[in-house]
C-alpha cells in the first residue's frame, strides 16, 4: 500500500508541472529502469506469468508508442516529436509494470486501491496547502482555481476525481476497521472539494460518469449514495463560502490579503472535516447496529438506479425553467458546446454551469490538420504548430485539448487506429474483469467482496483517467498519467483468464535465469538511455547558454555534444548559432540556422530565428524577408513574424532610399566632373 502511494504520487511532486523538460524526462527514464528491474527479477526467480496475460493490450500500447517514434521521421518538429516517443515508450513501460503486478499480486487488489487513494489524498492535501498557506508556494500560483502541484487546474481536477472513486470503495468495506470506513468520509470532502475549487468540467464529468457506473454495478449503493451525499453536502458549503471571499474566488489577489483568507479556509476546511468524521461514524454505527432487509435495501437501490437514469433530464428541466428562452435554452448550451466561442468561460464558481468552450475550435483545427495529413499526421505532439496554418485567431495553444483530435492530427490515420484498437481491446478487458455476462450490468458484481470491488475500484480510475483525457491533454501530464496508465495495466493483466501457469523457478537452470534476466536488464538500458537522450541534450544545451556571453568557445563545444545526444532537437543549433556570432562569425552562425531550415523546413521557429539574425545581426531585410515567407505560409497570423517582416521592410526601404541617393549623387558627382572636362576643354590654350 505504502510502496504503490509512494509511486503514484512521486511523479506529482518531482516533476510538478513540467510535462517536456529535464525532470519529466528523468522520470521517464527512471520509470523504464523500475519497470525492467521488475521483470528482470520476476524472470530470474521463476514467477514471470507464461504467457503474460493481458500481453495482448500490452502490445497495442508498444504498437502506438512505435508509431510515435516512426513520427520522427516525418515530424513538422523532429525534437519534439521525439520526445513525445519517450513519453509513449515511458506510459508503455508504465502500463506494462501494471500489468506485471496484476499477475504477480492480484490478490492484493485491496493494497493497490488503497495505495492510489493515499497517493490522490496526498496531492489533493497539498493542492489545498496552496491556498492555506499561499506564501509556500510561487508567486504565479494566484489564481483563484486550485492547480498545484501541477500548475494546471484539469490535472489536480482529474486527480481528485480518481480519489472520489477510491473514497466510494474504501466507504462501503465490510472486511475492514470501522476507523478506514470512517475516514473516508472526511477523504471524500477532501477530493470534492478540490474538484469543485479546480472549476474542472471536464474532470467533473469523468467523476459523474466514473460514480454512475460505480452505483450501477456495485453491490453497495446506499453506502455509496449516503457518502456522497455528505461529502457533496460539505465541500459545496466550502465552495459557497469561498465564492463571497475576493481574496479567494478572484484571480491575481494580493499575497497579503490571500494569506489572510487563507487562515479563515483552513478553520473552515477543519469544521468541514470534523463534520465529516462524526457523519461517517454516526452512519456507520447506525449500520452496525440496525441491518436493513435484503428486500428494502433492493428496494432503495433501485431508487437510486432510476435517480441516475433521470437525472439528465432533470438538468434539462432546470435549465429551461431558469431560462427565459425556453427550450432554445437547450439548443444555445449546445451550441455554445460545438461551435467553438469566441470567449472562454469565466474562472469564478459559475463556470461549472457554464457550457461556453474554446474546445471546439481546437478540434476543428485538428480536424482540418487530419484531412491535408490523413494517413501520418505532422508528427508527435506538433498539433501546436500544425495549427498555425488553419487558425483563425492568435491564441498560441499547445495541445488539441483531446486525445483523439490530437492523436488525429499528430499521428493521422496510423495512429487513431491504434489508439482506438487499444481502447477497444482494454475495454474487453475492462469488462470481462467486472464479470460482464448478458445479465443486467446490476448483477455483474452482486455477490462481490472487498478484494473484486477494490478491482472494480481500479478499473474506474482507468476509466475517469481515459474520459477525462478524451475531453482534455491531462494525457501529457506525467503525475496524472501514470494513475491512470498503472491503473489501466492492473485492469488489463485481471482482465483475462488465466491460460498459463507461472515459470518454475526450480525447472530453470541458474544460468538460463542469469541469461534470461541479463537479456531483460540490457533492453531495458537500451531503451532508458535512448529514453535519457533528450534529458542530456537539453542539459547540454542549458550549460551552453549559461556560458556563451563570456566563454563562447566552450559553448560551442556544448552545442556539439547536445547535437551528438540528441540529432533531432533544433536547441542546439540555436546555441551553436549564438556562440558563432559570439566569436565575430555571422556567415557561420547564419549557415547554422540555414542548415536547420534545410532539416526542418516545418518548423516555423527555425525560420523565424533566421530572419530575426538576418535582420539584427547581418543586417541583410532582404535575406530576412525571404526567411519569412516560408513563415508566413507556416504560420499566417504569427505576431512575431510580422513585426520582423514590418521593421525588414522598414530597414529595407531606407536602404533602398540611402541606395538611390549615393546613386543619385555619383551620377551628379559623375556630370560635375563631365561639366568641369568639358570647360577646362572649351579654354583658349595659353
Amino acid at each position: 500500500m505504502v510502496c504503490a502511494a509512494t509511486l503514484l504520487s512521486f511523479p506529482a511532486f518531482y516533476i510538478g508541472g513540467q510535462i517536456d523538460g529535464v525532470r519529466a524526462g528523468s522520470f521517464f527514464a527512471i520509470a523504464v529502469l523500475v519497470v525492467t528491474a521488475a521483470i528482470g527479477r520476476a524472470s530470474y526467480h521463476g514467477s514471470l506469468p507464461r504467457p503474460l496475460d493481458g500481453s495482448g493490450v500490452l502490445a497495442l500500447m508498444a504498437a502506438f508508442a512505435g508509431i510515435c517514434m516512426l513520427s520522427v521521421s516525418w515530424s513538422l518538429l523532429p525534437g519534439i516529436s521525439y520526445f513525445d516517443a519517450v513519453r509513449a515508450i515511458a506510459y508503455t513501460a508504465i502500463f506494462g509494470g501494471g500489468v506485471l503486478a496484476a499477475r504477480l499480486f492480484g490478490d492484493r487488489a485491496r493494497e493497490i486501491a488503497l495505495g492510489v487513494g493515499l497517493a490522490a489524498l496526498a496531492i489533493c492535501v497539498y493542492a489545498l496547502a496552496s491556498r492555506i498557506r499561499p506564501g509556500w508556494f510561487p508567486d504565479t500560483d494566484d489564481f483563484a482555481r486550485i492547480r498545484m502541484p501541477f500548475e494546471y487546474w484539469n490535472a489536480i481536477g482529474s486527480v481528485a476525481a480518481f480519489g472520489i472513486v477510491i473514497a466510494l470503495w474504501t466507504g462501503t468495506l465490510r472486511e475492514a476497521g470501522r476507523w478506514i470506513v470512517v475516514a473516508s468520509y472526511p477523504a471524500a470532502g477532501v477530493f470534492a472539494l478540490v474538484l469543485l475549487l479546480s472549476l474542472s468540467r471536464g474532470a467533473l464529468l469523468a467523476a459523474m460518469i466514473a460514480i454512475a457506473c460505480w452505483l450501477l454495478i456495485a453491490p453497495r449503493r446506499l453506502r455509496s449514495a449516503a457518502l456522497l451525499a455528505a461529502a457533496t453536502a460539505a465541500s459545496a458549503f466550502v465552495v459557497v463560502w469561498v465564492s463571497g471571499v475576493n481574496a479567494l474566488s478572484q484571480d491575481h489577489a494580493p499575497l497579503a490579503a490571500r494569506t489572510d483568507a487563507g487562515g479563515s479556509l483552513a478553520i473552515v476546511i477543519a469544521a468541514m472535516l470534523l463534520a465529516l468524521t462524526a457523519v461517517g461514524w454516526a452512519l456507520e454505527s447506525k449500520r452496525q447496529a440496525t441491518r436493513l432487509a435484503p428486500a428494502h435495501r433492493r428496494a432503495i437501490g433501485r431508487v437510486l438506479l432510476v435517480a441516475i437514469a433521470i437525472s439528465p433530464f432533470v438538468l434539462t428541466a432546470v435549465t429551461v425553467v431558469k431560462s427565459d428562452q425556453g427550450f432554445g435554452a437547450i439548443t444555445g448550451r449546445v451550441s455554445d458546446l460545438f461551435s467553438g466561442s469566441t470567449t472562454a468561460p469565466t474562472n469564478s464558481t459559475a463556470r461549472l454551469t457554464e457550457t461556453s468552450s474554446l474546445r471546439a475550435r481546437y478540434w476543428g483545427d485538428a480536424y482540418k490538420v487530419f484531412k491535408d495529413h490523413t494517413f501520418h499526421g505532422t508528427g508527435g505532439d506538433t498539433y501546436s504548430v500544425a495549427r498555425l496554418a488553419y487558425r483563425t485567431d492568435t491564441l498560441r495553444v499547445k495541445h488539441a485539448h483531446g486525445f483523439v483530435p490530437q492523436a488525429m492530427s499528430d499521428l493521422g490515420l496510423l495512429g487513431l487506429l491504434a489508439a482506438l484498437s487499444l481502447a477497444f481491446c482494454w475495454l474487453i478487458a475492462a469488462l470481462r474483469s467486472v464479470g460482464a455476462s448478458r445479465r443486467s450490468p446490476v448483477r455483474w458484481l452482486q455477490d462481490a467482496d472487498d478484494a473484486r470491488l477494490a478491482g472494480f475500484a481500479i478499473t474506474l480510475v482507468a476509466l475517469t483517467f481515459g474520459l477525462h483525457s478524451a475531453i482534455d491533454w491531462t494525457w501529457f501530464v506525467p503525475g496524472v498519467a501514470v494513475f491512470g496508465l498503472a491503473c489501466a495495466g492492473w485492469t488489463a493483466g485481471t482482465g483475462f483468464e488465466p491460460v498459463g501457469g507461472r515459470a518454475a523457478a526450480s525447472s530453470v537452470s541458474a544460468t538460463r535465469r542469469a541469461l534470461r534476466t541479463g537479456a531483460c536488464a540490457l533492453v531495458g538500458l537500451m531503451i532508458a538511455a535512448a529514453v535519457y537522450q533528450p534529458v542530456r541534450a537539453a542539459g547540454k544545451v542549458a550549460d551552453g547558454f549559461r556560458a556563451v556571453a563570456a566563454h563562447p568557445a566552450e559553448a560551442l563545444t556544448f552545442a556539439e555534444a547536445a547535437h551528438d545526444a540528441d540529432p533531432t532537437s533544433a536547441e542546439p543549433f540555436f546555441l551553436k548559432s549564438v556562440a558563432q556570432s559570439n566569436l565575430h562569425k555571422p556567415k557561420a552562425a547564419e549557415r547554422t540556422l540555414v542548415e536547420l531550415t534545410a532539416q526542418q523546413p516545418g518548423n516555423p521557429f527555425a525560420w523565424l530565428r533566421l530572419a530575426e539574425f538576418r535582420l539584427t545581426s547581418t543586417q541583410d531585410p532582404a535575406g530576412a524577408i525571404q526567411a519569412l515567407r516560408p513563415l508566413f505560409r507556416l504560420s499566417p497570423n504569427n505576431e512575431l513574424g510580422a513585426l520582423l517582416l514590418s521593421r525588414a521592410k522598414e530597414m529595407r526601404y531606407n536602404q533602398l532610399v540611402e541606395e538611390a541617393a549615393k546613386r543619385e549623387a555619383e551620377r551628379i558627382a559623375h556630370q560635375l566632373a563631365k561639366i568641369k572636362r568639358s570647360r577646362a576643354n572649351a579654354q583658349p590654350t595659353q
